[in-house]
């Protein structure tokens, strides 16, 4: 029986691996940057390794439950996850997802930072199961509270600061243990998910054909090419200008950085199609993750 176990556990980790492969630049990398940035003390590799363990597992439970709910969108935009490639059923998806919930609030209570894994719990219900993903505005709302609990969770385990004495303590990040001061870490928090509120609709540019097929309301399909684009690269330009305005980082950072939002606001206009639009999709998250320099800074 030992042995069978551990000649599929390569099949299984790989399936695992595949759930979340197309969101590691997308949310691991943008996330563990920032928590490592704000942390409130210095690090060290048990804390960096908590941090992100603890990021890594709440994106495996959110991706388990999204794609057991659109593996028929998957089937167009991205065939080889784990559901439309025949590695796993969606029955089966069904009671791995139920155990990533139990589990990921289970672990979070032990690790002192349950609000943190509660609150990414009942986005990702409603999120997936509740289907509130099938039009922009909610989709919108929850891509970017599920991002804040991600920053938030991750942050605390990082900074060593996870005793919550209440949900309120919580939400305003403060915390006990040490007088650490971390108003300035819930603002960072704060804007991170502004910032994401209002350009992530650019995801749904390069999703459209599988968007359509099911059924969904997102912005590009409401607004059309032109508008969410337009919105997109408007939003891009106001958050460079604004978070260039409270910087503290060196001219030739800022520099770079202008001529980063200036690339991806042209690809939108000159670079169509699905290919093109994914590669713009991958710079804006390497832009996010910059803007989080600048937010911390």
């Amino acid at each position: 029986m030992s042995s069978q176990v551990i000649s599929t556990l390569p099949y299984h980790l790989k399936t695992g691996l595949l759930f979340i492969a197309s969101d590691v630049k997308y949310t691991v990398i943008p996330v563990a940057l920032f928590a490592h940035m704000a942390s409130a003390r210095p690090l060290t590799s048990r804390d960096s390794f908590l941090g992100t363990s603890w990021l890594v597992y709440h994106l495996f439970m959110f991706n388990a439950c999204n794609q057991r709910g659109s593996y028929v969108e998957d089937s167009v935009n991205k065939p080889w996850r784990p559901i439309p490639s025949g590695r796993i059923t969606p029955s089966t998806a069904k009671i791995l997802s139920i155990w990533l919930y139990i589990s990921s609030i289970a672990g979070s209570i032990y690790l002192r930072v349950p609000w943190a894994s509660i609150m990414l719990c009942f986005f990702t219900y409603l999120y997936n199961q509740l289907k509130m993903d099938n039009h922009w505005a909610s989709k919108s709302l929850l891509n970017a509270a599920g991002y804040g609990c991600f920053e938030i969770g991750t942050t605390v385990l990082t900074s060593k600061i996870g005793r919550f004495l209440n949900f309120r303590e919580w939400f305003l990040i403060r915390f006990i243990g040490g007088g650490v001061a971390t108003s300035s870490m819930y603002n960072a928090i704060f804007l991170s998910v502004m910032v994401l509120l209002t350009t992530i609709h650019i995801q749904d540019i390069p999703d459209e054909i599988g968007d359509r097929i099911i059924g969904r309301q997102t912005a590009i399909i409401c607004w059309g090419q032109r508008y969410t684009r337009l919105s997109v690269a408007g939003a891009l330009i106001m958050w460079f200008t604004l978070l260039v305005y409270k910087t503290h980082l060196s001219f030739i950072f800022i520099l770079a950085y202008g001529l980063a939002t200036m690339m991806i606001c042209a690809r939108l206009f000159l670079l169509r199609g699905q290919a093109n639009d994914e590669r713009t999709f991958t710079l804006y998250y390497i832009w996010l993750s910059a803007a989080h320099i600048f937010i911390v800074n």
